[in-house]
């Protein structure tokens, strides 16, 4: 008699590493209490299409169901056995050049690309790495549902991340040689790192002159920093527009939502973002109220509060009916290391804006210091937008035709990163969707 089989194993490798508020635990990396429910999600929305009469049987408890509790009867156990974990502080102390000894010397925490979170505050989180193979095992009697895991882990894990941050690109885990195939919604550039092996150590034992951490891992953690950042300089073009902070300087790339809104969002009208509303009604107090002044750019991610450095003003923005304080980006990256070209793969997906975000009034707030708050002038999000419509306009028309405006005979590295980001951008998409 052939019994059935009651286990199925994943192979998993980090790519990026994982931010974890738990990071002085033994272990602080991908976890099954954070795996699971996310995994349980994922299936009821693709495997069971949200039907609860094909999902029922495979609850551990169908009388909780009704309370929200979706808990498949599996369990998860992950082996480390063959990984090496290890951690790293996220935030590295500045170098700056010192003219009058000519030596280099430390200044202040610099911030990690793409991450915020520990200025300021004294239990820091860290960088959490499992350097080797990850073996993730489901255990079940119920095959049927193994089968669902073993039918739609890959397509979980490579949209996946997890930790903090984690739609940034931290906490990236990949299957051992997973292949990734076009799909909709998908958009790529390549993340190219590029570093003298020796200024990398140098500059690592000023920083940190008693860490024991091995050369390779000092090289991994160069490796992060350089593609974070390329995230993060992508992310600011795509939702902002570039600036080097400097007052009067020609380092700058106007938002693409500024021509997206003008020229292209919907055919025979003109649109205004909101960055300019905000401004003339505040600072310039010559804003004219008209539904086409827009709150777009809080469609790829809600900033409550915004601080405007070039004019000394913080900016909030408040739901006037008090019922929406956060909305996640609908824009998730997850980068992959590539050992032949050793370089990133960044991976980019969409999600559609969430319905509960769109044609949504928020009252815009202006304070500057000495002054009393502004508060009069209210924006209303578009009652549609189309995610991969406005990605389509920053692969094509944006890219071709508008950004090269911005960076022609540029020495600014920042710019030139753009540019090379820009280059490698393509729509990783089925051609019969």
């Amino acid at each position: 008699m052939n019994l059935p089989n009651t286990t199925i194993t994943f192979h998993l490798k980090q790519h990026t590493p994982l931010i974890h508020f738990q990071h002085e635990q033994d272990g602080a990396t991908l976890r099954a209490k954070e795996l699971r429910p996310a995994l349980d999600k994922y299936l009821w929305a693709k495997a069971f299409k949200n039907d609860f009469n094909a999902y029922k049987k495979f609850l551990i408890d169908p009388s909780k169901f009704e309370g929200g509790n979706i808990a498949l009867d599996y369990k998860i156990n992950i082996d480390y056995s063959k990984a090496e974990i290890w951690k790293s502080p996220i935030e590295r102390p500045k170098i700056k050049f010192d003219r009058q000894t000519g030596k280099q010397t430390l200044a202040g925490p610099e911030q990690f690309p793409c991450f915020f979170g520990n200025m300021g505050e004294t239990n820091t989180k860290q960088f959490s790495m499992a350097e080797g193979i990850i073996e993730v095992s489901f255990f079940s009697f119920k095959t049927e549902l193994l089968n669902h895991i073993k039918n739609h882990f890959t397509g979980f894990i490579e949209r996946k991340n997890f930790g903090t941050r984690q739609s940034k690109g931290f906490g990236a885990f990949w299957l051992i040689n997973q292949q990734v195939a076009p799909g909709v919604n998908k958009f790529k550039f390549k993340s190219e790192i590029t570093y003298r092996e020796q200024n990398v150590f140098k500059d690592y034992k000023l920083r940190y002159p008693d860490s024991d951490l091995n050369n390779d891992k000092i090289l991994l953690l160069e490796r992060y920093w350089q593609v974070f950042k390329q995230i993060e300089l992508f992310w600011k073009v795509a939702r902002s527009g570039y600036s080097d902070g400097r007052r009067d300087s020609n380092n700058y790339i106007k938002a693409p939502l500024v021509f997206y809104l003008n020229d292209y969002f919907e055919a025979g009208k003109s649109y205004f973002w909101d960055k300019k509303n905000i401004k003339l009604a505040y600072k310039d107090n010559a804003l004219v109220v008209s539904p086409n002044n827009l709150l777009a750019r809080d469609l790829l991610g809600l900033a409550s509060e915004s601080d405007w450095k070039s004019d000394n003003v913080v900016v909030k923005k408040n739901h006037t009916e008090d019922e929406i304080d956060r909305y996640k980006s609908p824009i998730t990256f997850k980068p992959r290391w590539n050992e032949k070209t050793k370089s990133f793969d960044v991976f980019i997906y969409l999600n559609p804006v969430e319905k509960g975000f769109l044609d949504k009034s928020f009252r815009i707030e202006w304070k500057k210091r000495g002054e009393r708050v502004k508060n009069n002038l209210i924006l209303k999000t578009p009652p549609a937008f189309g995610i991969t419509k406005y990605f389509r306009f920053l692969n094509g028309v944006y890219k071709d035709s508008i950004l090269p405006d911005f960076i022609q005979s540029t020495s600014n590295n920042d710019l030139k990163q753009i540019e090379k980001i820009f280059e490698t951008l393509t729509e990783f998409n089925n051609p019969n969707p």
